[in-house]
């Protein structure tokens, strides 16, 4: 049995609280990638994300849900560097928008680097990093991947990439 109840409701929560109106069509492919099995397991370990320019929307709950209630480690991907950088932008207003709501917790740390932004939790391993498809992934370690712009995702860049989600027990890759 498949339980989509608690992780997507606290989603659509957190989603509220940012500020951000899911169309339906966005909402059920939240739902979708939220939904758990019995053995609190993704149901989707795989989720392909086909709305357009609407997908953004959906990754960034994804990865406010990742970060401020599951303490994921997640890697978030896009081939233009721009792409990821806007990205991480976004993602940072948000948490300014949760936490000028009381909703954020106070160890938020965002880093601007050269190709590796990110933001993370100092008491928890939790974290969100922005890359590109073509950095070294190596001795990475994320509990979701996130692939945007996945047309121009490369064999070779999944390759590399597929053995930093086996070490997880419970890994997610998401694609749009």
């Amino acid at each position: 049995m498949i339980n989509t109840d608690a992780p997507v409701h606290a989603a659509f929560d957190l989603a509220d609280v940012a500020g951000l109106d899911l169309s339906d069509d966005q909402g059920e492919c939240l739902a979708a990638m939220l939904a758990v099995r019995e053995d609190n397991r993704w149901a989707t370990s795989d989720v392909a994300v086909a709305l357009g320019r609407d997908a953004e929307q959906v990754l960034t709950v994804r990865a406010l849900a990742g970060l401020l209630l599951f303490d994921e480690r997640i890697l978030w991907t896009a081939y233009r560097p721009i792409t990821y950088r806007c990205a991480f932008d976004h993602f940072t207003h948000l948490l300014h928008r949760i936490g000028d709501a009381g909703h954020a917790p106070a160890d938020l740390t965002a880093c601007r680097g050269n190709g590796r932004e990110r933001v993370y939790r100092t008491s928890t391993a939790a974290e969100v990093r922005f890359t590109g498809h073509r950095a070294n992934h190596r001795g990475m370690t994320c509990d979701t991947l996130i692939v945007q712009e996945s047309d121009h995702w490369t064999h070779e860049q999944q390759a590399q990439l597929m053995p930093v989600m086996a070490s997880v027990s419970n890994p997610q890759l998401v694609r749009a």
